[in-house]
């Protein structure tokens, strides 16, 4: 890993100052610590903190790396204000690590309950499938139908059945006890499926989160990170990024061939859409869609730009950002007047991202340091970070214990993929983390094992 690193500095990051060479050197560093300890002394099954590493550094640090090809030509921003950037990154990082890791976290750990959520081995094929199915269902009434308010909370959290079933057919083949039949329901029908639906909506975000949580539990049951076929997925996935502008034009717009099309052929429209793309481009098609990945995930721009205007122009906001949490657990039916976000059009605004008069363009407001330092600047992001690494050590070790059981581990994995959602405000990714979870435990009952009668139960009824 440090030949590695080695290379990618004097190959990618000769135009950078020295400050900049050892502010993104220790970044990577500490994000790859999370890995080295998974595998090296591994205390916890599903691999959070080492995933939040790897989205940490893709967002904050990665940028320095593909700086010469990129749009951002951090070359021409002060030194000054990118060292002072990454130093406030990386100092946050360790707090993060601090709080989750060493002994500071672990009164955390033995406040948060143990649970036991085993499965039975024998009704997880039929439960898997079951899952799926009414997952794949409500999902496609969720992308149909005009949802009032008061359901579209339920309906998102049992849209989730699906990746649940998909998860329990999944850990039952790392197993060795998937049929062959239920592999080509798996592999053949259930996730194709998912993925066109989700490819319809032009939210790259849902295809990701499709397919994570599998990765996900792959690297918890076998202990090591499916690198193969990561690299494909990215590979895959990027030319989509770059057409998907196109796309929504198309399915967004309310006219055309895709108005009345329904999810299923929305998605297999974007395909289509992208491969002719693809085939009409070729090279110059894949690096243009290259870039816009790479801009999109690149956030150290954008804290740059938050540091440059705060507070000298813009005020902090004092945690007005955080105000949603107080609503945003309450079901819609019991407070119908509760107010609509529109946090990322407010963002925005206040920052000069988008032009004044945009009303309907949502810029992420990345709750990893960014939202911290826009609310109570460096020492915010510091006790931020600080608390942020209490929250990782509190759900693994409520879901990530080693006797925690495969009930455990197909929830924590489907969490996963909504907590690596970096780049979205806090409220939106914990702010239903309550209810998410009890609604997993509850669902994923059907895979409890079945518990004995005690005997005086049994000699009365024989």
């Amino acid at each position: 890993m440090s030949l590695f690193w080695a290379f990618l500095t004097m190959t990618k990051l000769q135009w950078a100052s020295l400050p900049e060479q050892l502010w993104t050197t220790a970044l990577f560093a500490i994000c790859c610590l999370p890995l080295i300890l998974y595998f090296y002394h591994p205390h916890f099954q599903i691999p959070l903190v080492p995933m939040w590493g790897f989205g940490y550094f893709t967002m904050f640090g990665m940028p320095m790396l593909s700086a010469e090809e990129s749009w951002v030509d951090f070359s021409l921003i002060p030194k000054e204000a990118v060292t002072g950037a990454l130093g406030l990154i990386s100092l946050g990082a360790c707090a993060c690590l601090l709080t989750c890791y060493t002994p500071l976290g672990q009164w955390v750990e033995t406040l948060t309950p143990r649970i036991r959520l085993p499965w039975e081995a024998h009704r997880a094929p039929k439960t898997g499938v079951l899952l799926t199915l009414v997952g794949l269902a409500i999902y496609h009434y969720r992308l149909t139908s005009t949802l009032i308010p008061e359901l579209q909370q339920f309906l998102y959290i049992g849209a989730q059945f699906s990746t649940v079933g998909m998860l329990t057919l999944f850990l039952l083949q790392l197993r060795g006890g998937l049929s062959t039949k239920l592999k080509f329901f798996l592999w053949g029908f259930a996730l194709p499926v998912q993925l066109v639906y989700s490819l319809g909506t032009g939210a790259l975000w849902t295809v990701i989160r499709t397919v994570s949580p599998l990765m996900f539990c792959y690297t918890a049951e076998r202990h090591r990170i499916p690198w193969k076929w990561s690299l494909v997925f990215t590979v895959c996935l990027i030319p989509f990024l770059g057409i998907k502008h196109e796309y929504r034009s198309y399915a967004w717009g309310g006219e055309g061939a895709l108005a009345d099309a329904s999810p299923f052929e929305r998605g297999v429209a974007f395909l289509q859409l992208t491969t002719e793309r693809l085939a009409e481009g070729g090279v110059e098609t894949y690096t243009v869609a290259a870039e816009t990945a790479e801009s999109r995930v690149n956030h150290l721009q954008l804290m740059i730009h938050t540091q440059e205007m705060t507070p000298y122009q813009v005020p902090y906001w004092r945690g007005e950002t955080y105000q949603t949490l107080l609503w945003t657990f309450v079901p819609r039916f019991l407070y119908p007047n509760k107010p609509t976000k529109t946090l990322g059009n407010e963002f925005g605004h206040r920052y000069d991202i988008i032009a004044e008069e945009d009303t309907w363009t949502s810029i992420n407001l990345p709750h990893q340091v960014i939202e911290m330092f826009v609310n109570f600047g460096t020492g915010g992001v510091l006790i931020g970070m600080a608390l942020l690494g209490f929250v990782y050590r509190a759900i693994l070790a409520f879901l990530s214990r080693p006797d925690a059981g495969e009930r455990a581990i197909i929830i924590g994995c489907a969490l996963l993929g909504n907590l690596l959602s970096l780049d979205s405000d806090f409220s939106l990714v914990f702010g239903g983390l309550l209810y998410y979870v009890l609604a997993m435990v509850a669902i994923t009952r059907f895979l409890q094992p079945i518990e004995p009668l005690p005997p005086q139960v049994q000699a009365i009824h024989p």
